[in-house]
C-alpha cells in the first residue's frame, strides 16, 4: 500500500543529494577565495562525507576565505 509513494519519496530524496553533491564540487572548483590544495581538501571531505560534506561546504566553507 505504502511501498510505492515511499518508493518515490526515497527516489526523489536520493535525486536531491546527487545533485546537491554535484552542485558542491562545482562550487569548490569555482571558488576564487581557496588555493588548488585547499580545494582538493575540500571535495576529498565532500567525497568522505557526501551528505554532511556539501552541507559543510555551502554553510561554512563557501563564505570564507581559504
Amino acid at each position: 500500500m505504502f511501498g510505492e509513494p515511499l518508493a518515490l519519496i526515497g527516489a526523489a530524496i536520493g535525486l536531491s543529494l546527487i545533485v546537491l553533491f554535484f552542485a558542491a564540487v562545482v562550487s569548490i572548483m569555482n571558488s576564487r577565495s581557496y588555493t588548488a590544495g585547499l580545494k582538493a581538501l575540500w571535495i576529498l571531505g565532500v567525497l568522505a562525507f557526501p551528505l554532511l560534506g556539501p552541507l559543510v561546504w555551502f554553510f561554512v566553507g563557501k563564505n570564507s576565505h581559504g
